[in-house]
């Protein structure tokens, strides 16, 4: 206890709350409150770029193989931009141990948990194999389909009762992710609930996942939790009927992701059942519930700027959206692509970013845009925190303005404000993460999220609940390493 404290240990001097450097309790009592991101982020305002944020952890199995002692020196919670080239994208920083909380218990990963660069490098493959631009036409239908399927539902409860969206947009999202994983299983939006809970048990299951992150052992409570247990079984038991019915059916005319890790087109073998498994728990919370959260996002911004939501209008309506317009005709609009760049800024959807551990090699440490890094140091670039900065994003970088987007934006300011002007797209804004192991299915969600917001501002005027306040969006956002939303209650008044 005193070693941790004490000028001794390898950073101590890195500033950061005293409780940080003896215990990992507090890190996990700030997860649990949902609102990690905005308390990191005030750390940073008072400590600087550099945070040391916990203490000492034991290293798992894996560790041994990739070079790493039983123990390390700290965490660092970074909100430095220029560290995202060499933390993201060096050999020497791998998955740290938090992953190993999403592994089944006999070893077994989906991709999201596989810390070896090797192991991923082949994983990753058949991922690409199903989110490349070749593969994405195959998902062309499905989606046009499912927004249809929205838009129709939406319309049938327009003028006549208040909505709550973002539940609607889960609905969606949760029904287009069966089809492009496994060729159409799930029928929420037609029932008009989340009748097996698989939605709302997602969510669980990440912050479970999260606070075992957070304090390895943890974990190892979950089986005498009743709600710890049986949430996880029944989320592995959902996605195992899932995988098992996909298997039964087997290959078919229109391709699937699920026919790339099933190995049914091409020369790679076949993953095995439970890896099959570990790989559909993944794909049913990346592929729903980010997206989700993101579109969630976008029309409350939208929503509270009528300026922005007649700009987005009038851009659309030139291409005429209320008929169908394509995916390459959608990407090159640059004010919708500004309100999406945008929203996913002040709410990215990992908003406290990846942890990595640097590898021990030597005994040498790294330089990290001239901040010395000891070996086995854990190591979190918060994109929250980033994206929030002031130093990439002036003027205004708290607030919903689209314009900054846009090639011409400096005619939209004054001249204090030209002044100001920050814009760090180039090194400061990364929502799908950043190197090898960033999101693979970045160009799939653009292209589904294109597609609903122009469905749904060209067919609608949209309004919030009369007497909604709308600070409470802002305190229901909940940060368990996945970004989660509250209630978007709203009126749809189809469009004349």
């Amino acid at each position: 206890m005193a070693y941790r404290v004490s000028s001794f240990h390898p950073l101590f001097k890195y500033p950061g709350p005293i409780l940080f450097r003896v215990s990992r309790l507090p890190a996990l009592w700030i997860l649990l409150q949902g609102k990690q991101h905005q308390y990191y982020q005030a750390l940073h305002i008072k400590y600087g770029r550099y945070v040391r944020t916990g203490t000492t952890q034991l290293a798992s199995q894996l560790d041994s193989k990739i070079h790493l002692p039983v123990s390390g020196p700290n965490h660092l919670h970074i909100s430095d931009a220029g560290s995202l080239p060499i933390i993201q994208g060096s050999p020497r920083f791998l998955k740290s141990a938090r992953y190993d909380a999403i592994k089944r218990p006999e070893g077994i990963s989906s991709i999201l948990g596989l810390r070896s660069l090797k192991e991923h490098s082949q994983r990753r493959r058949l991922w690409d194999r199903g989110l490349n631009k070749a593969a994405l036409k195959d998902y062309d239908m499905p989606l046009a389909a499912r927004t249809t399927e929205l838009v129709d539902n939406l319309v049938r409860k327009c003028d006549t009762e208040v909505v709550d969206f973002a539940q609607w947009l889960s609905y969606f999202s949760f029904d287009f992710m069966g089809d492009l994983a496994y060729g159409g299983v799930y029928n929420v939006m037609r029932i008009g609930k989340d009748d097996t809970g698989i939605i709302a048990l997602s969510k669980c299951v990440v912050a479970l996942h999260e606070a075992a992150g957070t304090i390895p052992w943890i974990r190892a409570f979950f089986n005498y939790l009743p709600l710890g247990s049986s949430n996880l079984k029944s989320h592995m038991n959902f996605a195992k009927q899932t995988i098992l019915n996909r298997i039964e059916r087997g290959p078919s005319s229109t391709r699937d992701l699920f026919s790339y890790l099933l190995g049914e087109y091409e020369d790679d073998p076949r993953l095995d059942t439970p890896t099959l498994i570990a790989e559909a728990v993944f794909a049913i919370i990346a592929g729903s519930d980010t997206t989700a959260a993101a579109l969630s996002n976008v029309f409350f911004f939208l929503v509270s700027s009528t300026k922005v939501f007649h700009r987005l209008r009038t851009e659309l309506d030139e291409l005429n959206c209320h008929t169908d317009a394509t995916a390459a005709e959608l990407a090159n609009l640059p004010y919708l692509n500004a309100v999406i760049n945008e929203s996913l800024r002040l709410q990215p959807l990992a908003p406290n970013g990846l942890q990595r551990v640097l590898t021990n090699e030597n005994g040498a440490g790294e330089m990290v845009n001239g901040y010395y890094i000891p070996p086995m140091t854990n190591v979190q670039v918060s994109h929250y925190c980033i994206h929030h900065d002031p130093e990439y994003w002036s003027p205004y970088p708290d607030r919903f303005w689209p314009e900054r987007w846009l090639a011409n934006a400096t005619e939209f300011m004054t001249e204090p404000e030209r002044q100001h002007y920050r814009m760090g797209q180039e090194i400061a804004f990364f929502p799908f993460s950043h190197g090898p192991t960033a999101c693979a299915g970045k160009a799939l969600a653009l292209v589904e999220m294109r597609t609903v917001i122009a469905a749904i501002v060209a067919n609608f005027d949209i309004a919030f609940e009369p007497g909604w306040d709308t600070r409470e969006w802002e305190r229901d956002l909940k940060d368990f390493f996945i970004l989660r939303v509250g209630r978007l209650p709203v009126i749809f008044t189809a469009r004349k």
